[in-house]
C-alpha cells in the first residue's frame, strides 16, 4: 500500500495536501496497474491453491504525517521518508478518519481490479522510524487507530471491509490486555 523502500520512487494514491475526504484519491491505484496487479492477477491465474493477498502500508501520504527535521536541515518537512518518533501519523482526527479511509480504498480499488485483500496491517515496522518510507506507531498509537477510528466502533460506524487486522504482537498484551480502558474493541478480526 503506497511505496516502499524497494519502490524506485515515493507515491501514493493521494498527494493533495489537506484532502480529509479523499475526493483525489486514485481509485484505480495507477501506479499499481502498470505492474503490481498485472503480477498479483498472474500469480493467481497459476495458484494451486487461493492466493492471499496481504497489504501492508510504509508511510501514509506526507500531508497525514507528522513533520521531521532531516539530516543536514533545520525545517521540518512532511514527507512519507522517514518518520516522527514516538508516533509518525498526525494526532488529528480528520486525519486519523482519512487514513483510515484511505485503507477501504485502497482496498476497494483492488477488489475492483479482481484482487480480494486477505488482511493488513496497520503499518509495516510500525517500531522503526526508517530513513525510507515509514510511520512509527507505538502500541497506544495503533490501538487508537484500529480501535477508535478503524473498527465499526469508530466515528459513524466505520465501514472496514472483511479483511483481517494484523497487529505487531509485542503490542498484543496491550492491545487486548485485561484493563478495560486500555482493551482494544474485540470487534476486528485480528491477526497477531
Amino acid at each position: 500500500m503506497n511505496s516502499c523502500d524497494f519502490s524506485p520512487e515515493s507515491y501514493s494514491f493521494d498527494d493533495v495536501h489537506g484532502d480529509f475526504d479523499l475526493s483525489h484519491f486514485d481509485d484505480n491505484v495507477s501506479h499499481d496497474q502498470q505492474k503490481m496487479i498485472p503480477f498479483i492477477l498472474a500469480a493467481q491465474a497459476v495458484s494451486l491453491n487461493k492466493l492471499q493477498v496481504f497489504a501492508s502500508p510504509w508511510s501514509p501520504p506526507a500531508w497525514m504525517k507528522v513533520p521531521v527535521t532531516p539530516k543536514g536541515s533545520s525545517e521540518a518537512v512532511q514527507s512519507m521518508l522517514n518518520s516522527a518518533d514516538p508516533r509518525g501519523l498526525l494526532p488529528d482526527p480528520q486525519v486519523q478518519q482519512a487514513w483510515a479511509n484511505y485503507f477501504v480504498r485502497f482496498i476497494a480499488a483492488y477488489k475492483a481490479s479482481g484482487i480480494n485483500m486477505w488482511g493488513v496491517t496497520v503499518q509495516n515496522e510500525p517500531e522503526f522510524a526508517a530513513p525510507w518510507e515509514a510511520c512509527k506507531y507505538n502500541a497506544s498509537a495503533e490501538m487508537e487507530f484500529v480501535g477508535e477510528t478503524a473498527g465499526p466502533a469508530g466515528p459513524k460506524g466505520f465501514p472496514w471491509p472483511s479483511p483481517k487486522v494484523a497487529l505487531l504482537d509485542v503490542y498484543a498484551r496491550e492491545l487486548l490486555g485485561a484493563d478495560p480502558e486500555r482493551r482494544l474493541p474485540r470487534h476486528q478480526d485480528l491477526c497477531l
